[in-house]
């Protein structure tokens, strides 16, 4: 299976699951023929360069953990001052595409998923560009999620990686999205306690889309023990919900 992939349901837009290694990450194409990930990539550094009012550079980058370098620039630089901004997310980008993610040793590959990981959350908080985290997070993070850590308390542990993904979709607004990826984090959960968590999140989601049902369901499975079990408060009010959609 290739590392990116993507389908096309005649014209209209269609939610995929994209294979990734041992994850599902969700991706909506666009209407009429999806784009291809060098078009998706492409399309981005058109975007970057227009916004930054240059094309990147090539920056010098420390081999130790660069994710940290990125975010330490990105802190230095005043949020009113959005087109600096643009200018790193651009150099960063280049940088772990050429550098990192292209290397078959898969450290290597997991330092760019650090970099492409903090322009994402660039692009969602500080410049509040939900367009733009979004497309990097379909064009630069999933189709290198292989490269993730397996161990969930790291930094660049798939779990964590998965919850950058939730929160752009979140901050973009698109709860269709935000839902899938809020699915893998519960396939993906360690312990309970973390699964609990994820599926009090997963049913307040999917209640707000009206299914009453699988929400109700979702809060069933919470462990009363457990620290979220306060979710289930919700339980008589989605089964009312449930209630009133079947009359």
């Amino acid at each position: 299976m290739p590392r990116f992939a993507a389908v096309k349901n005649g014209f209209r837009t269609t939610l995929a699951l994209i294979s990734l290694g041992s994850l599902a990450v969700a991706v909506l194409t666009a209407e009429g023929p999806p784009p291809t990930l060098p078009e998706m990539q492409k399309e981005i550094r058109a975007y970057l360069t227009k916004k930054a009012g240059r094309a990147p550079l090539g920056t010098a980058v420390p081999n130790k953990s660069p994710w940290v370098w990125c975010e330490e620039q990105y802190e230095a630089v005043p949020k009113q001052d959005p087109k600096v901004l643009y200018s790193l997310i651009s150099e960063h980008l280049a940088i772990a595409e050429a550098r990192f993610l292209r290397k078959d040793n898969v450290e290597e590959r997991r330092k760019g998923l650090g970099m492409v990981s903090e322009a994402c959350q660039c692009a969602s908080h500080r410049i509040k560009d939900h367009w733009l985290a979004v497309k990097i997070c379909e064009a630069h993070l999933m189709p290198h999620m292989e490269a993730a850590d397996s161990r969930h308390w790291k930094y660049l542990g798939r779990q964590n990686l998965l919850e950058v993904i939730a929160d752009v979709y979140a901050q973009a607004n698109d709860p269709k999205k935000f839902i899938e990826v809020l699915k893998l984090i519960l396939e993906n959960a360690h312990n309970r306690n973390t699964a609990d968590a994820a599926r009090s999140r997963l049913a307040q989601m999917l209640a707000k889309q009206g299914e009453f049902k699988e929400a109700f369901r979702l809060l069933k499975e919470i462990d009363e023990n457990e620290g979220v079990a306060g979710a289930k408060r919700l339980i008589p009010v989605f089964e009312k919900k449930l209630q009133a959609q079947k009359q």
